[in-house]
This record gives C-alpha cells, structure tokens and sequence, in this order.
C-alpha cells in the first residue's frame, strides 16, 4: 500500500500507508496423485482469499527449558517483539507436534512467555521453537496449477499479511 506521487521535476516520492511492512511469501507444492491434485484444488480454492493465521518462520525463538507446566515457556533469547501480550504463537518440536497457544503475559525481559491455560497442551521440551503469527490470506496465483506430468503437477500459493 504504497502511492507513487509525481513531482513536476520528474522526480517520484514513494508515500507507505502502513506502519509496519507486511510478511508475504510464496509456496511451491507438488503432487504426486490424481487424488493428490484434486484435494490439494480443493482444499487450497475453498481457503483461498478467506483470512488464516500463519507462523512467522524468520521470527523465531528456542525454548530454553523444558516445560514443566503448560501454561509457562521459558525462551532461550528475548521474545521477538512481533509477540505481544494477546497474540497467538505457533509451538513446534519435531518429536511431539505443533500447538496453537494464546500469550497472557511476557515476563523476565522477554524471556518468560505465560500462556492461556489449555490442560490438553503438550509439554515441550527444549530445543522447541515458538513462532508468532500473523493473520493474511492465501491467494493462488495466475495459472495456479501447471500439469509437470499426467498425474502430478505443481501449484503455486502467496500469502499476504493483512
């Protein structure tokens, strides 16, 4: 959201409408089935232009500790500043999964992250990586599909913040 004003110089002053830039990246998949392409179609059509919460991958930080009580992580260095008190973050270990958690509180200078009680949460070990979100919506882009073989072809998504 950027407008281009003409000076009568000749010279152009770009003019930002937002306070913060925006995280966008595109994803390539490819698929190995007929049935592979039509719910990957799909899925990916019917969730199109609709808002979805998605990690920031480049604005991580590690669990220092492992968690002894859900509702507490302790992070190895200060909490990216992208995670705010009433955010939602992204917790992944590659040995127990993934869970979506709500941020009470940040305590000891950004390194404690207090969490919505949930008793069904996995315990993380460390190790783990907490990621923040950000809410924006998958667009398929022009062409969406191309076929690389009969069975299988590639698709391409974009996601913008909003």
């Amino acid at each position: 959201k950027t407008t281009a004003i003409q000076a009568l110089s000749g010279y152009t002053q770009n003019v930002r409408q937002w306070s913060r830039p925006r995280n966008a990246w595109t994803i390539t998949r490819d698929t190995t089935s007929d049935s592979d392409n039509e719910k990957l179609s799909f899925n990916r059509i019917a969730q199109a232009f609709k808002p979805l919460r998605m990690p920031l991958w480049g604005h991580s930080t590690e669990v220092r500790l492992p968690q002894t009580i859900e509702g507490e992580i302790f992070c190895d260095i200060g909490v990216p500043k992208e995670i705010a008190i009433g955010s939602r973050v992204y917790v992944y270990d590659y040995r127990i999964g993934a869970a979506w958690r709500t941020v009470t509180d940040i305590q000891n200078e950004r390194t404690r992250l207090i969490l919505e009680q949930d008793l069904t949460a996995p315990l993380f070990p460390n190790g783990a990586w907490v990621f923040p979100t950000a809410v924006g919506t998958l667009s398929l882009e022009s062409g969406a599909r191309t076929l690389t073989q009969t069975r299988a072809s590639m698709e391409r998504l974009s996601f913008n913040e909003i």
